[in-house]
């Protein structure tokens, strides 16, 4: 294989019911995966990415463990096809399904972590309430003004995800109060998202406490290939610093716009974006334009990739 490859896997936000069914029925491999899954869970997590519906499928504490779960199976499946990556990155909770692929986790653990994860965040949003906005347009030195000026009430940067696009977080109120700063300040475009809580904000630091807890019951391995971490766009050079980046990304910004930097300086030729939708795609080209990228999702995405890279 001639080119460096960039595995990276999306967080929630692009599940749709159906996701996985077609490697489920197409490999062995996949079909295990998906069986281990619903052992370890304890419930039928395929029939709710399979069937549905939609409403249950969006619940959190059943869409952390589809994406993560289609995001390796999609992953193993690739290497199995002898397309392995030499660098890897998660946005949010895909950095779970980037830690399996870079020998930090087990698919076992890293799913009982993305359940646990899913529930404190939950219950740390049902006592922190808040929302969260995307910001359009403006430089991202505006946006961090913006949010720091307002008044009483919480409300951060927690998505640097492209140029011109910021995601914000916090309190409802004060949200609501950047927002409508930022519509006066010039914003292209400002959408309050459809979400649970404040999250990677300050408001969620009960639960990455709790989750620190939580990791002493389970063993993290160095990692074999090189992995990115959201909450400082650094390499994460062993174990003890993979938990440390689990617990700081729960209430932390995701640099996902220096982590590609990152990537890209360190020689990644091709990226592919392992899971559903083709959002971190579509963020990377407003990043560098020239670099090229795929994802991986189902039958058809799998097999356009194996003929775009010749092995």
């Amino acid at each position: 294989m001639t080119k460096k490859i960039a595995f990276m896997f999306p967080g929630q936000g692009a599940q749709y019911v159906g996701m996985g069914l077609e490697l489920h029925d197409k490999y062995e491999l996949a079909r295990e995966l998906f069986y281990q899954a619903n052992a370890t869970l304890g419930y039928d997590l395929t029939k709710v990415m399979f069937e549905g519906p939609i409403e249950t499928l969006t619940q959190t504490q059943y869409t952390q463990p589809a994406v993560f779960t289609l995001s390796v199976v999609a992953s193993l499946l690739l290497a199995g096809q002898g397309i392995k990556p030499q660098i890897v990155a998660g946005h949010s909770l895909g950095e779970y399904a980037a830690m399996v692929a870079s020998g930090i986790l087990t698919f076992e653990t890293g799913l009982k972590l993305v359940q646990i994860r899913g529930q404190l965040l939950q219950e740390s949003a049902a006592k922190h309430p808040g929302t969260m906005a995307a910001i359009i347009g403006l430089d991202d030195d505006k946006v961090k003004s913006i949010c720091e000026n307002i008044k009483p009430g919480i409300v951060e940067p927690v998505n640097y995800n492209c140029p011109g696009q910021l995601v914000i977080a916090g309190e409802t109120a004060a949200v609501q109060a950047a927002m409508a700063e930022a519509q006066k300040a010039g914003a292209m475009k400002v959408v309050q998202l459809q979400v649970s809580g404040p999250f990677h904000s300050s408001l969620m630091k009960e639960a990455g406490v709790q989750l620190e807890t939580e990791l002493g019951a389970f063993k993290l391995h160095d990692p074999v290939v090189p992995i990115i971490a959201n909450y400082h766009a650094k390499f994460i050079q062993h174990a003890a610093a993979a938990k440390e980046a689990m617990v700081k990304q729960v209430y932390s910004p995701v640099l996902w716009k220096e982590s590609m930097g990152l990537l890209i300086d360190n020689s990644a030729e091709y990226f592919v974006e392992i899971g559903p939708g083709k959002t971190l795609c579509g963020l990377l080209k407003r990043i560098n334009r020239k670099m090229p990228c795929s994802n991986v999702e189902n039958e058809g995405t799998l097999q356009e990739l194996l003929t775009k890279i010749k092995i």
